[in-house]
């Protein structure tokens, strides 16, 4: 019993620093007072949303125009270039670690 309750302890008391020593590490943010409600937001996102002023993606990444991708070579020559390739086995070194 005596090994049992000190294996306890232990295990609770490395639980519990660990705990602590994770929590310190963490930036703690202080969130800014708002100026407006909740509609008055609503409202400037409709108004911006319906001038246009807002890109269809996220402003965190940006906004790029899709364009499709083309193709130099037709696929017949890709596949004898691949061909070529398998038969001559060379070694390439970049495809080797360090």
């Amino acid at each position: 019993m005596n090994a049992k309750a000190l294996f306890a302890v232990t295990v609770a008391v490395a639980l519990l620093s660990s705990g602590v020593a994770m929590a310190s590490e963490a930036t703690q943010f202080q969130d800014m007072p708002s100026t407006q409600g909740r509609a008055q937001v609503k409202a400037e996102l409709a108004r911006a949303r319906a001038a246009g002023e807002l890109a269809g993606v996220s402003f965190t990444y940006g906004y790029f125009e899709p364009r499709a991708a083309v193709s130099v070579r037709s696929r017949e020559a890709v596949r004898a270039e691949a061909r070529a390739f398998g038969r001559k086995h060379e070694f390439n070194g970049l495809y080797v670690g360090a």
